[in-house]
């Protein structure tokens, strides 16, 4: 029998399949899709399944919706056309999508169940990842499933698929066609990949990085945003002929926007990455010996910096992705230092000379961004509760160099407009427009009015008061930073 009856949980041990809480990170394409089907020898395709599908949730000021359940919808097809019927079961926060209208007329589908998720409390647990391993685990434990399917944009699966598969089922991976690593990964290891196509593979943003470590964003015209995952494989073996070592959580991006700044190459269209992979290959190819160009081993951080969701329509951009990525304000290099951290919280925009000259501040700010949470969290970087300023510090320095994540960090916010709407109905702030120190001395009152914790800088201060009105019933806990 397929697993069913997956309850509520806060982590506690059960011998029953775990499924913990879902994250409110930014829409990050991981939409994890996990299907078992009973295993008939006569007629395999008339079976029927139950499918464990569990989403990330975007977060948005105090509403939290998801990221459209497409994605599931064209797995949820692709085996309904191969005779398969599934019966889904989706793994979420308790509240949050009654907000957004896809998901409401998606989870009214007869064979959708949504199971609530308790959150649990270890910011450094990767929790959806946990709940689909634990539920796979118990799908290979389990008598006459006979076909199980994932739908996910992450590697951390392939020990408990291939338990699956040793079990005596067969496994299927639904990946979209645009996670090219993912898909060479997955596939390098035996496993069966479908991919899912792309909707619109457009983008009209470039994201230019400058010869002397700077960057700059503009609209052009629509080019393809995603690479194939044919040229993936042929710039991998590029890169690995090159010293650059390539595995499953090194980004290739990384390594093509250092390779060329540390050559010294000009000017590099970092976004889309196509353009950046054919930049790399026209370079490597024009020299008589591709052995000659060798990376120079000089640590550097490459950053692709990343403003919020935002709302409302992407068209003037072609994507959410590059809409996010232009008013990201663009691309930097900066050589490794032990100024690394506090160089590339002022590069975005959490530090500066005035009323943010607080390098704890600028961490907490930071490291409390649902974006940069899930980055650190990928890396086994984030730390539980409360850390020092100097432990996050090095923590940061060693994630900024690292090859492992997409570079995709979140600019500080602006809160400006948000924090003087709350000031004014609290009668803290005059109607009209304020200055950035009477705001923030409105700010202090506020959070004294209300007992926050005491900020020494206009970010932190805007954080808090932010924090404190939020109602998103899916928000996480604060991560502390200790102060010297």
């Amino acid at each position: 029998m397929p697993v069913d009856g997956i309850v509520p949980t806060n982590g506690a041990a059960d011998e029953r399949p775990q499924v913990k809480d879902i994250p409110d990170e930014e829409i990050l394409d991981d939409v994890s899709c996990l299907t078992a089907a009973p295993q008939d020898t006569d007629t395999a395709v008339q079976s029927a399944g139950q499918a464990a599908l569990s989403c990330w949730w975007m977060e948005m000021s105090t509403v939290s919706v998801a990221s459209e359940p497409f994605r599931i919808q064209e797995a949820i097809q692709m085996l309904e056309q191969e005779g398969r019927a599934v019966n889904a079961t989706v793994f979420g926060p308790p509240k949050g999508r009654n907000k957004n209208q896809a998901w409401q007329k998606f989870l009214q589908r007869r064979n959708v169940v949504f199971r609530p998720v308790v959150r649990g409390l270890d910011e450094r647990r990767e929790a959806n990842d946990d709940a689909i391993r634990d539920t796979i685990q118990a799908l290979s434990r389990a008598k006459g499933v006979g076909y199980v399917a994932l739908l996910s944009t992450d590697t951390g699966f392939l020990s408990q698929l291939q338990d699956c598969i040793v079990s005596g089922n067969k496994v299927v991976l639904f990946i979209p066609a645009r996670r090219t690593m993912i898909i060479r990964y997955y596939e390098e290891n035996g496993m069966q990949v479908k991919q899912l196509p792309e909707e619109d593979n457009t983008c009209h943003v470039r994201a230019l990085l400058e010869a002397n470590g700077t960057g700059n964003v503009k609209l052009a015209e629509p080019y393809a945003e995603f690479l194939t995952p044919e040229a993936a494989a042929e710039m991998t073996d590029i890169l690995q002929e090159c010293g650059f070592p390539t595995g499953e959580r090194v980004y290739l991006n990384q390594l093509i926007a250092k390779f060329w700044f540390a050559h010294s190459l000009g000017t590099l269209t970092v976004y889309p990455f196509n353009l950046a992979v054919t930049a790399m290959r026209d370079a490597i190819t024009s020299v008589s010996s591709i052995r000659s160009w060798q990376s120079s081993g000089k640590p550097l951080a490459f950053f692709l910096p990343v403003s919020g969701p935002g709302t409302g329509k992407a068209a003037k951009f072609g994507s959410r992705l590059a809409r996010r990525i232009f008013r990201g304000g663009g691309p930097f290099m900066l050589s490794d230092s032990s100024n690394l951290t506090c160089a590339a919280l002022t590069e975005l925009g959490y530090m500066d000379e005035d009323l943010n000259a607080d390098l704890t501040e600028a961490i907490f700010c930071f490291v409390n961004s649902t974006d940069n949470k899930y980055r650190l969290r990928k890396l086994d970087l984030l730390p539980a509760g409360q850390a020092k300023t100097q432990e996050l510090d090095r923590q940061l320095r060693q994630a900024f160099l690292s090859n492992g994540t997409d570079a995709q960090w979140r600019v500080g916010p602006n809160s400006r407009a948000g924090v003087q709407k709350i000031l004014v109905a609290s009668e803290m702030l005059p109607q009209g427009r304020a200055s950035q120190a009477e705001l923030f001395t409105a700010m202090g009152d506020y959070a004294r009015c209300h007992d926050l914790p005491e900020m020494r800088t206009f970010n932190g201060r805007a954080w808090r008061i932010m924090r404190f009105n939020d109602r998103c019933p899916t928000t996480r806990g604060v991560i502390e930073v200790a102060r010297p």
